[in-house]
């Protein structure tokens, strides 16, 4: 019986090695599954975070209200569903009247004046004052006024923006409103896409 168990003991012995083998074996196809399936997950990933590029669209429109004429330009700058920053480009066209009274005057005095007595209107001061907002005026060879608008959509308080005199609308639902509906409502007003 010695006999038996004693040559029973080297064959259990290759046994338990050629097992101990496919088990590394088996280790090492498990370890490269798992590696192949992360490697799969981590490049499914990659793939679903894909970041919208930022867009920006200019539009341009007419407004005539008591025989005054504005041209503004609209320049939207946006990513996914939310405004980056708009600006305002208005032009007040001067009408044939202010025109004349200018003939003759030195073009850089007119403008001085102009602008200081821009300054000096409420209008602009509580434009100024809006937080998230930039302004800038000046006046074009023909007398037009020009004011030019930045607002930083991160940082503008609408509702200041909104309570401006003069200003005649309210902006507080401009931050949850979609680029491309506010693009659409533009349209709808005539509005027309141009170049910078």
């Amino acid at each position: 019986m010695k006999k038996y168990i004693l040559c029973l003991l080297p064959f259990f012995l290759v046994l338990i090695a050629c097992s101990s083998q496919a088990s590394d074996q088996s280790k090492e196809s498990k370890a490269a599954t798992t590696s192949q399936e992360l490697v799969t997950t981590t490049e499914v990933t990659t793939e679903a975070v894909v970041e919208e590029p930022e867009k920006v669209e200019v539009y341009q429109y007419e407004v005539v209200e008591e025989n005054v004429k504005q041209i503004v330009k609209e320049i939207l700058n946006y990513k996914g569903d939310k405004f980056l920053k708009m600006g305002l480009h208005i032009t007040q066209e001067a009408d044939e009247a202010t025109k004349a009274n200018f003939v003759g005057f030195d073009f850089a005095t007119v403008k001085t004046e102009l602008l200081a007595y821009l300054e000096e209107q409420n209008f602009t001061n509580q434009l100024r004052a809006v937080p998230g907002l930039e302004l800038a005026t000046d006046v074009s060879p023909d007398y037009s006024i020009i004011m030019h608008i930045k607002i930083d959509m991160a940082t503008i308080d609408l509702q200041a923006l909104s309570n401006v005199e003069g200003v005649g609308a309210d902006f507080t639902d401009l931050d949850s409103v979609t680029p491309s509906a506010y693009i659409l409502g533009l349209k709808l007003r005539g509005a027309v896409k141009v170049s910078e």
